[in-house]
């Protein structure tokens, strides 16, 4: 008997296709679109945390650019970067103290003594030598007291300068061996005066030397050697 004339094999080819149309699908697709979506999730977090690291680098650096700035604001309000000349005016209790110049052999005056620088010689002492690079030099002055009192004066007053500004003091050397050598500090009587030496450690090559009398309180005697 032919296979048209079966019913039931007619049946299963009618119900066959509608069998095959409800299969699931295979896990393998499946599996391969997930971990696209996952690696496209992964990729995108990656770029938002690249992003996320440069802008905060920007913003960190701005930050700490802006705190220099304040900082260096706040240092030229202390007056600790600022360049710009200030000038000094005196008050009221300040008194601007003049100076009175001259030369070897000549007498300048202050308030309360006339100065005179009598010779300025190079000089070697028996038993003391300079420092390297400088010399011994003796400078041998008369002070008057030109007050009626009175009048102290020290020697740490009397300074050599050179044409750099470069200070000089003067050096106590033994008695023996400078004869007429002025004491630390001298007493001068009213009208009287008093002659001796002081002795100086002076750079070698010194140019344009000056004795400098400066008791801070009178009229600054500055004497060219």
């Amino acid at each position: 008997m032919s296979d048209k004339n079966n019913p039931s094999q007619l049946t299963q080819s009618i119900e066959q296709p509608q069998k095959n149309k409800e299969q699931p699908p295979k896990k393998g697709k499946g599996l391969i679109i997930g971990l696209s979506i996952g690696g496209g999730c992964f990729v995108l977090v990656i770029i938002l945390a690249v992003v996320a690291y440069f802008t905060l680098r920007h913003l960190t650096n701005k930050t700490n650019q802006t705190l220099i700035n304040i900082q260096a604001w706040g240092e030229t309000l202390d007056g600790d970067t600022y360049n710009e000349p200030i000038t000094t005016v005196p008050t009221a209790n300040e008194e601007i103290r003049s100076e009175t110049k001259g030369k070897t052999g000549q007498v300048i005056s202050n308030e309360t003594v006339d100065l005179k620088v009598n010779s300025f010689e190079k000089i070697s002492l028996p038993t003391t030598s300079p420092l390297e690079n400088y010399e011994f030099y003796k400078i041998n002055l008369t002070i008057k007291n030109n007050t009626s009192a009175e009048q102290q004066i020290s020697l740490l007053d009397f300074t050599v300068n050179n044409s750099s500004s470069e200070e000089f003091s003067h050096i106590i050397p033994l008695e023996e061996e400078v004869g007429d050598l002025l004491e630390s500090v001298i007493s001068i009587p009213p009208e009287e005066e008093i002659t001796g030496s002081i002795i100086f450690e002076i750079k070698e090559k010194t140019k344009k030397p000056k004795l400098i009398f400066d008791d801070n309180m009178n009229t600054k005697l500055i004497i060219e050697l």
